[in-house]
């Protein structure tokens, strides 16, 4: 191994090296604001808790009407599985809220990753 070679094999190491650095930046629009990634994430972010929300009302006023029919009690599990869905709901907006609270005044935390991401957070939650 000559002089040459090294540097050259040092060269080309080096060219790798910064095309994995500049494939690894996020593009600007995918910089960290603030503790949060762009506003497109976080309109998916709302649009998930909603989702979630009218899922679980409409699931258990699904289910309620189901027991109801085969049990003929129309319509107390309706009634009170759709409550039982509302107040879950409730609670998976006021957890999302607290989140993205927590998140916005103490900024990114290493222990998720680069930005607050929700599901990310919320595995390391239960976790603890």
């Amino acid at each position: 191994m000559t002089d040459d070679s090294g540097h050259e094999e040092l060269e080309a190491l080096r060219k790798r090296i910064g095309a994995a650095e500049r494939q690894a930046r996020p593009s600007p629009k995918e910089k960290v604001i603030g503790g949060l990634v762009n506003a497109k994430s976080n309109v998916a972010r709302a649009m998930r808790v909603g989702s979630d929300v009218i899922a679980l009302i409409v699931g258990c006023g699904i289910f309620g009407w189901v027991a109801d029919q085969y049990l003929d009690t129309t319509p107390w599990f309706l009634i009170s599985l759709v409550v039982i869905g509302f107040v879950a709901g409730f609670v998976v907006v006021v957890k999302f809220f607290l989140r993205e609270s927590r998140c916005r005044r103490q900024g990114p935390n290493p222990e998720y990753g680069s930005a607050c991401d929700v599901s990310e957070t919320a595995d390391k939650d239960e976790q603890r």
